[in-house]
C-alpha cells in the first residue's frame, strides 16, 4: 500500500487532493506520482462504525512533456548580438521559469538571473562579438526543477568597408578658337608718280604767275 489517510468531515461530499501540491483550504496528500503509471484508490468510512472498502478506482498520470531548447539550436553559431530571443518547449501546468544566461559555464555572476512566466525571453542586453554564450532554464512551482542548458556563439564583428580610392578625372582643356587670318594687301598708290610730279609743276606755275600779276597790278596803280 503507497498511502493510507483518514479525513475528518461532515460534508455529504468529502474531497481530499493528492499530488506534490497543496490547496489552501485542504491539506494535500504529498505524494510524487510516475508518470504512465496506473495506481488504485479506495474509500471507507471509519466512525460511527467502520464500514466495509468500497469498490477499487483506478486512474494514471499523464507524463510530462521533456522542456527541450527550441531556439537557437545548441551550439548554434554566427547568433546576432542585438535582440536575441531565446525560445524552449513550455511544459503543461507552469506558470514560471528561471532563466540564466552567462558566458561561464558556472554561472558564478551571470550577466542575466531572472523570472518570467512565457517559455522565451528576449535579451535586452548587447551580446559580444564572437562570444560564446550560456544559458538554463527551469520551471518553478512543480516537482522538477532541473536546469535545462544550452549554448551558441555570437556572430563576428563586421569588417568595415575600405574607402574606395576616388577617380580622377582628367579634363583637357578645350581648344582655343583660332582668329581667321585675313590678308591685308597695301595700299596702291592711287596716282603714279609721273602724275605728281606733273601737278607740283603746274601748281608752282600758277603760283608764279599769281606773284606776277599781283606785282603789276600794284605798279600800275
Amino acid at each position: 500500500m503507497l498511502r493510507e489517510n483518514n479525513i475528518a468531515s461532515t460534508a455529504s461530499k468529502v474531497v481530499e487532493i493528492i499530488g506534490p501540491f497543496s490547496a489552501s483550504s485542504v491539506t494535500a496528500i504529498n505524494i510524487t506520482y510516475a508518470p504512465s503509471t496506473t495506481y488504485y484508490c479506495k474509500v471507507r468510512a471509519r466512525l460511527p462504525i467502520a464500514t466495509p472498502w468500497s469498490a477499487a478506482r483506478s486512474f494514471s498520470v499523464e507524463p510530462v512533456s521533456p522542456m527541450a531548447v527550441s531556439r537557437p539550436a545548441p551550439g548554434s553559431n554566427d547568433m546576432p548580438v542585438k535582440g536575441m530571443t531565446l525560445v524552449w518547449t513550455a511544459l503543461p501546468g507552469v506558470s514560471q521559469y528561471q532563466i540564466s544566461i552567462d558566458t561561464s559555464v558556472s554561472f558564478e555572476v551571470p550577466m542575466v538571473f531572472t523570472t518570467i512566466s512565457a517559455p522565451f525571453y528576449v535579451m535586452e542586453e548587447d551580446l559580444k562579438y564572437s562570444t560564446t554564450y550560456y544559458w538554463r532554464v527551469r520551471p518553478l512551482g512543480g516537482a522538477d526543477e532541473d536546469w535545462l542548458t544550452s549554448v551558441f556563439i555570437t556572430e563576428a564583428e563586421p569588417v568595415p568597408e575600405e574607402p574606395a580610392e576616388p577617380t580622377q578625372i582628367i579634363v583637357e582643356p578645350a581648344p582655343q578658337a583660332q582668329a581667321p587670318i585675313v590678308n591685308v594687301a597695301a595700299p596702291s598708290s592711287a596716282i603714279p608718280s609721273y602724275l605728281l610730279w606733273m601737278i607740283i609743276v603746274i601748281g608752282a606755275v600758277l603760283v608764279i604767275a599769281l606773284i606776277v600779276l599781283i606785282v603789276r597790278t600794284r605798279r600800275v596803280v
